[in-house]
C-alpha cells in the first residue's frame, strides 16, 4: 500500500505511480482538505482518510504525523540525497519518522529504481499481508519535477511487488 498525504508534488506523483503499478493507496490528508493549490481533488481525496487534528495549520503538521504512524516506512524523494531537509515538509516528515523509528530511505533523481525495489522487498518482508510504504517530498511550488520522479519509482515498485506477490515471498 502505498501512502501519501494528499498534496501536490511528490506525493501526487505516489499517487499516480501507485495507480500505474497497480497498488492501492492510502493516507491521511489534512483536516482542511486543501494542498496548495486549494482543495485536494476528488480523483485523489476519495483514497484519503482526512485528518481529524490540527486546525492550527490547516492540518498540515497533523497529517504527517498520522501519515508516519500509519506506515511502516518511509520513502522520502528528494532532489538531492545531500540535502534530504531543503523543505520544510519534508525535513518535518523526516525528523518524524525518526522519532517513530519507521525505516526509512532518502532518494533522489539519481537513484537506481533497482535499488529502491531491493529496500522496499527487505522491509516488506516483514508485512506479508500489507506493507505500508509512505512516499513523501517536497510539494510542487518547491520542486517541480518531484511528481514526475516519484511517478515513475511507484510505479516501478508497482511492478516488483506483483513479482514477490507470484513467488509467494
Amino acid at each position: 500500500v502505498i501512502c501519501q498525504g494528499g498534496e501536490t508534488g511528490v506525493a501526487r506523483g505516489a499517487h499516480l505511480g501507485a495507480l500505474d503499478g497497480g497498488l492501492r493507496i492510502s493516507g491521511y490528508m489534512p483536516r482542511s482538505e486543501l494542498d496548495e493549490r486549494g482543495v485536494i481533488p476528488v480523483d485523489v481525496a476519495q483514497y484519503l482518510w482526512r485528518c481529524a487534528t490540527g486546525e492550527r495549520d490547516h492540518g498540515y503538521a497533523a497529517r504527517t504525523g498520522a501519515n508516519v504512524e500509519l506506515c511502516h516506512a518511509l520513502l522520502l524523494v528528494v532532489q538531492s540525497v545531500e540535502a534530504p531537509d531543503a523543505s520544510p515538509g519534508s525535513a518535518l516528515t523526516w525528523r518524524v519518522a525518526k522519532e517513530r523509528e519507521r525505516p526509512w530511505m532518502i532518494v533522489d533523481p539519481n537513484t537506481l529504481i533497482k535499488d529502491i525495489q531491493k529496500w522496499v522487498g527487505e522491509r516488506g518482508k516483514d508485512y506479508p499481508n500489507e506493507f505500508r510504504l509512505l512516499v513523501a517530498g517536497p510539494r510542487a511550488s518547491r520542486w517541480a519535477n518531484g511528481e514526475s520522479v516519484a511517478r515513475t519509482f511507484v510505479a516501478a515498485l508497482g511492478a516488483v511487488s506483483w513479482r514477490i506477490s507470484a513467488a509467494g515471498m
